[in-house]
Parts: C-alpha cells; structure tokens; sequence
C-alpha cells in the first residue's frame, strides 16, 4: 500500500497559491443558497414547519445569498403556521448561534455541509507558526446546525487542486475525506477515505486519490498522485470493478464514466465494468445526458466546434460552435478569442455566460471586476445591435449600470450615451462618478475623457448655461491627467471667451 507523502512544505504552499490564482473568488459555497432555500421550501410542503424555518435561517448564511432573496417572506409563513410559540424562537435563536460559529467550507449536500470553525481561523491568524498543516480542520453540521462530525478533516486547499470538486461533500451517502497520518521517522503524510453521515469510516483510508461516488461508483488510486497516478473504479463496499487502469477519470452519468487510459490519450467512456466502450480519441468530452454526450475532437478543437455522440460511439448530427457545451473555461477563453474576430460567437458566449452565472445565484447575475467586464462587452453589443443581440440602447443601458460599479467602462459608455440621447444631466452624473473612482483608485485611464467631456458640456451650454469658467477649470483638470492638444485648443478658445 503506498501513499502520498508530505516532504516539501513549499510544494503544498504553491498548491494552495495555485487553487487561489485558479478561483480568484470563494466557490466553495456555490449553491449553497439555492439547494438549501429548494429543501426549506420541501419541508414546508410537509408541514414541517419548524424544521422549514430553521432550513430558510440556514439559507441567509450561505456565503452565496443574494440580497435580493425571499427568505424573510418564507420565515414569517412559517411564523404564521405554527402561531406565536416561545419555544420556536428559542430554537431559532440557538441555531442562529449555533450558525455564526462556523465557517462554510462548501455547499449544502444531503443535508450536511462542510465547516472549519471560526475559533480555529482566529487562532491562526494570530500565530506565529506558518505550518500549512496546522490550518482549520474540516468537520460536517447538519441542517440543525449541529457538528455531528467532528472536525478532524484537511482543508481543501491542501489537497492537489483536482481534488477540487471531489473532497468533503457528501455524495450518495458518503463523502470522501482526507487525513494527516505520520509513520515511524516523523515524516507527515495524507490518505483519503470515506465516511458516512455518522463520521463512521466505510472505507478504510487507504488512498492517494478519490473521487466522490455517482451511481454507485467512485475512482480511486493507491498511487503516488503525482507520480503515476493509476486510478481504478470500487463499488461502495471499497470492493475493486474491474482490472482496467485510469490516468485520469470523471464521474458516472447515464451509466457511462469520461476517462483518459494514460497521459497521452484523449478521452473516452468506460462503462460500470471498468471496460473503455468509446475509445480515448478525443480532446474533451462532456457527461452523458439521455444517452448522448459532447465531444470535441483535434480537428475541431480550434473553433470549438463540438458534436453529440451516442453511447454506440455514433454521431447525431454534425460538429458545430455549441456554447452551452463549452466548460467554464473554455467559455472564458472563446469570449476573449471572438471578441474581435467574430461578432456572433463572441454574443452567444456571452449570453451562455449570463445564463450560467443566473442559475448558480437563483436568477441574479452577481458582479465583481471580471464578471462586469463580460456585462459591460454584452451591453456594448445592443447598443451596437452585433452578434445577434437586437439594437437597444435601453438594455444596453441596463446593462452598464449592473457594472457600474466594478468597471469604469460601463460608467464612461453611460456618461457617452447619455449625452448622445441629450441627457445631459445623467450623462455629467455618470461622468462625475468616473471621475470620483477614478481618483479615489489613483487611476487615470479614463479621468482625462471624462473631464474633457463636461468641459464641452460647460463650454457649449449642453444641458446647461454656458458656463466658460467651468469649461476651462475641466479643460485644465483634462490636461493634467493626461489629456493631448485638444485640450490645450479648448483652454484656448476658453480664454478667448472669457477675455483672458
């Protein structure tokens, strides 16, 4: 039996550095919000309502609430089902404390969630000792708010970034966990294995490697992860299906698993007797969904061109540009890619993207920099009308206020816009609001535009009385952030009004 060994701190250091760089922004908890609400609402249905109202409190917890919920219209029905009742309140009040204890580590997964505690976070960041293997555990609190299994667990950043996906959630009753272990000369290593919901150990840690189980299989490697990393399908017993060997698997969907055989291949399918049924000819693959799945081969890699297989290896169809097909990354990467060179593809991918983000945050597009900017591209393509997306400056608008705030773009197109409309108030309100960030961030990509265009505004009496002394103080102002010879033209003609 062999297992990943620790010797490098550093090496688990630049993991962790890795899985940050590779998800700028917290996802542990996405969908928490969502799964949990969709349970609350369940027991509601089965009158429990005391149990709905402790569900509907665990839901503004979630690190992935939208602001805009119906969380507190849910709680007072429950409120209003079971009547004024003293005893409610209290239980809701201890899973309320119960709740701020803990930091979410994941979503909801039949009814358990992953949490370190917020005690042991404090307690590392007022220590001095750097040791990665010293960071918060991970335990599990079920939907009372109650730790039911002790948190004893490694920290997800510490596991090779394809665990990713894979560690401390339950999936079929069991979740996959790991552990620090250290054999006879002190030296620290982890195995994985996996629990059921009592924290009872079902198959015995003996692993480098493990995926979460899906109809009733998960894979699994004694191997040296990164060394040769030979993975292998068990039932729930631990009990090994088959004799065939992985480089590299998913999970099962519609009875069929996506696997490399080594680190040459492509991808192919393996049923649930381990046997490779589609060879490893392709460059990705999507899961099996009503007895087909995407696929891309080498030749229509480029253009991310995918068609659908059957289970037979067949093609329905032919290959063509689907988005919807496309993983989270290479959905990314298109947008950037037919941004300039092909309208259409780039609007698809775009609204691909939106539609995406709605349904991982129950119908809200959340921003940040990097998801306005993709909001501020979808607006710019109304106001245009290219790609497909009809001519509406309207819904463009919308648009650039959505990311307005994380992306001075959106602020200078609604300041421009506005003033093409003749809205000339709004227009110098949103160029006032550039200029606001711009100068608390200490940036000036955009500072000498916005001042240049009210200076025109004030110069011209756009909205306004002409007002030659404000022209000339924006006109100034323009010049200093960075602004050419029109300006110094316009400071001119400024003086020449103003007789200096």
């Amino acid at each position: 039996m062999k297992f990943k060994t620790i010797t490098n701190k550093r090496l688990y250091l630049a993991i962790t550095m890795a899985l940050v760089m590779a998800f700028p922004y917290k996802t542990f908890g996405q969908g928490c919000y969502k799964d949990t609400r969709k349970e609350a609402i369940n027991t509601f249905a089965k009158k429990n309502f005391q149990r709905a109202k402790q569900m509907f409190n665990a839901a503004r917890s979630c690190p992935d609430t939208p602001t805009n919920n119906d969380l507190g219209y849910w709680i007072k029905k429950c409120d209003n089902a079971v009547g004024p009742n003293k005893q409610t309140q209290n239980t809701e009040l201890s899973f309320a404390q119960k709740m701020a204890l803990y930091e979410s580590e994941g979503d909801w997964r039949e009814g358990m969630m992953p949490v370190t505690k917020k005690s042991d976070w404090k307690k590392q960041e007022s220590s001095q000792d750097n040791n990665p293997f010293n960071l918060p555990k991970v335990g599990f609190i079920n939907e009372r708010g109650d730790l039911v299994i002790p948190c004893q667990f490694i920290y997800d950043a510490m596991l090779p970034l394809t665990f990713f996906t894979h560690m401390n959630k339950f999936s079929e009753g069991l979740a996959a966990v790991a552990k620090y272990f250290t054999d006879n000369d002190g030296e620290v290593y982890y195995c994985v294995g996996y629990i059921d919901k009592s924290g009872r150990t079902v198959i015995p840690f003996d692993f480098s490697f493990a995926t979460a189980f899906s109809e009733g299989i998960a894979a699994v490697s004694e191997e040296d992860f990164y060394e040769s990393s030979t993975i292998y399908f068990i039932d729930k017993k631990g009990n090994r299906i088959g004799d065939s060997k992985f480089y590299f698997v998913q999970r099962f969907h519609d009875g069929m698993c996506a696997v490399m055989k080594d680190s040459t291949s492509g991808w192919g399918f393996a049923d649930k007797t381990g046997k490779i049924v589609i060879p490893c000819d392709y460059e990705k693959v999507g899961d099996f969904k009503n007895g087909t799945a995407a696929v891309i081969d080498k030749a229509h890699m480029p253009n991310y061109e995918y068609a659908l297989i059957d289970k037979t290896n067949s093609l329905v169809g032919n290959y063509q540009f689907r988005p919807e097909c496309l993983e989270w990354m290479d959905l990314r990467e298109c947008i950037a890619k037919y941004e300039n060179s092909n309208k259409e593809r780039h609007f698809v991918c775009l609204k691909e993207w939106e539609k995406r983000r709605k349904l991982e945050n129950n119908g809200e597009w959340k921003m940040d920099y990097n998801e306005a900017d993709f909001a501020c591209m979808l607006g710019s393509c109304y106001k245009e009308g290219v790609g497909g997306a009809v001519k509406n400056t309207d819904i463009a608008i919308e648009y650039w206020k959505k990311a307005a705030d994380y992306h001075p773009h959106s602020l200078f197109l609604l300041g421009y816009t506005y003033s093409e409309m003749k809205d000339y108030t709004k227009s110098r309100e949103y160029y006032q609001k550039l200029i606001d960030k711009q100068v608390s961030s200490n940036k000036k990509d955009y500072l000498a535009s916005a001042y240049y265009n009210i200076g025109i505004q004030c110069y011209n009496g756009q909205g306004m009385e002409p007002d030659f002394n404000k022209a000339l103080d924006y006109f100034k102002k323009a010049k200093e952030a960075g602004g050419k010879s029109n300006c110094d033209d316009m400071i001119e003609k400024c003086n020449h009004k103003l007789g200096l």
